[in-house]
């Protein structure tokens, strides 16, 4: 059976149903979204950036609340999800693991790193967004 829950996107694809690139997209959305881009979901956004600037210099928050946006978001689209971050060495480190509805499991690992509370760099952002 198809899975129905889709992630839309503003490429000629229209919309994300593969649970791999789902995952991917759902992640570099994550990366790169703004708290306050729509005036229609202000407050409803996840995005990283608005964790890293509310939580400035208190790790032990950020991990906490880029494990529930993340659990929150992918929740959406995947039938469990299990999200671990951590802080070390300004390298945020986040691991995940989804399970879709045909009971397959997917995971994906990054490390992002952090300066002065920002995301420094990320090799593998250009890849994720041409997708």
């Amino acid at each position: 059976m198809e899975d129905k829950r889709k992630i839309p996107t503003l490429s000629t694809d229209n919309f994300v149903s593969e649970s791999i690139l789902k995952l991917d997209t759902a992640f570099a959305y994550f990366l790169t979204s703004e708290y306050s881009q729509s005036n229609m979901y202000q407050g409803t956004i996840t995005s990283l950036k608005y964790i890293l600037e509310n939580n400035h210099g208190r790790e032990s928050d950020i991990t906490i609340a880029v494990n529930g946006a993340l659990n929150d978001l992918l929740s959406n689209y995947f039938d469990k999800v299990d999200v671990f971050s951590q802080i070390k060495d300004n390298n945020l480190g986040i691991s995940i693991n989804v399970e879709d509805s045909e009971g397959r499991t997917h995971s994906l690992d990054r490390t992002l790193k952090l300066n002065d509370g920002k995301v420094n760099y990320y090799k593998e952002l250009d890849y994720l967004l041409r997708k």
